[in-house]
């Protein structure tokens, strides 16, 4: 089948968000969101998970560090991050913001704020961050602007995260791989659930997607390199390169792409075969026989640290 219906949702709530948030205010952000994905779900997983911020070490941040999550959803990276440091958790989505708001109450951080804000214009003033995270929310930002240019809207974010940063401030930037092996191979793509989508030229893609599920193909991912391009015509400098294994949300191992002798080990002594099961069997095995710098290319999951310049 080419085409599989999501059922992801980018808000909380479903149907009756007022009475999820009143669960989650009357009875804890935590048995609400048990109740809206299960208890042992993916969902919940990514709200609780301790490796959340596993990708935080790579940065220098004390206790004064200002911090943005953008794209907070259910607010796993922003309250984790929210213990240790001051954080700014922003959503697009308000019923979203408003349960992060009650979790991060419900958790007594001491210096934290929740907002309804979208990425393309922050209220925030400039020069104010020593750190944006954006975690597997970049790549939907395109989807509430239907009539413009995602690459556009892309470099939009871009250059209101350089802006709020302070010199000498990073990004990091979790997002799928355009060119993920899997996908080549048949893996649907996770956002648009349409196989082959992403390795199609855009203007195909979209008329892919149109004629599919009859709306147009927002949801852009990039290769490494378009990736570097874009956070580069941003203004962001020295630009470090991850793979997120086993995935961006929940990462275990952080693995820098500029090192092939890092790479080859981990695909020989790390990569688990049971983490590529059914249609995944063959990434494995091609993994296992590519070279280190083709590996690099087509992973799924990057990690990208971008910094504005002192």
């Amino acid at each position: 089948m080419l085409f599989e219906r999501s059922q992801a949702s980018g808000s909380l709530g479903g149907d009756d968000p007022e009475a999820f948030l009143q669960h989650a205010a009357q009875n804890g952000w935590r048995p609400a969101l048990e109740a809206e994905f299960g208890a042992t779900s993916p969902g919940m997983l990514r709200a609780v998970a301790p490796n959340r911020t596993a990708w935080s070490y790579l940065f220098d941040l004390g206790p004064e560090s200002r911090v943005l999550d953008l794209g907070c959803g259910t607010g796993g990276v922003a309250c984790r991050l929210g213990k240790d440091h001051h954080v700014i958790a922003a959503d697009k989505s308000p019923i979203n913001a408003a349960f992060v708001k009650l979790r991060g109450e419900q958790e007594s951080l001491p210096h934290f704020h929740a907002i309804c804000a979208d990425g393309v214009d922050l209220p925030i003033a400039d020069a104010q961050l020593d750190l944006v995270c954006m975690i597997g929310s970049f790549e939907w930002m395109p989807t509430s602007w239907p009539n413009e240019n995602p690459e556009a809207i892309h470099a939009r974010v871009l250059s209101e995260v350089f802006r709020v940063l302070k010199p000498g401030g990073s990004l990091f930037l979790g997002i799928e791989n355009r060119q993920y092996l899997g996908f080549a191979l048949g893996v649907a793509d996770p956002h648009a659930r349409i196989r082959h989508v992403s390795y199609l030229p855009r203007d195909r893609a979209n008329q892919l997607s149109l004629d599919l599920r009859s709306t147009p193909f927002l949801e852009y991912t990039y290769t490494r390199s378009e990736a570097n391009t874009l956070l580069n015509n941003a203004g962001f400098a020295n630009v470090d390169d991850y793979w997120l294994r086993p995935d961006y949300s929940t990462p275990n191992y952080i693995i820098p792409l500029n090192n092939e002798h890092i790479i080859k080990y981990f695909i020989e002594e790390r990569l688990n075969p049971w983490d590529y099961q059914g249609g995944r069997s063959f990434v494995y095995k091609i993994f296992r026989m590519l070279p280190p710098r083709e590996v690099a290319e087509h992973v799924e999951f990057f990690g990208f640290c971008a910094r504005k310049p002192e």
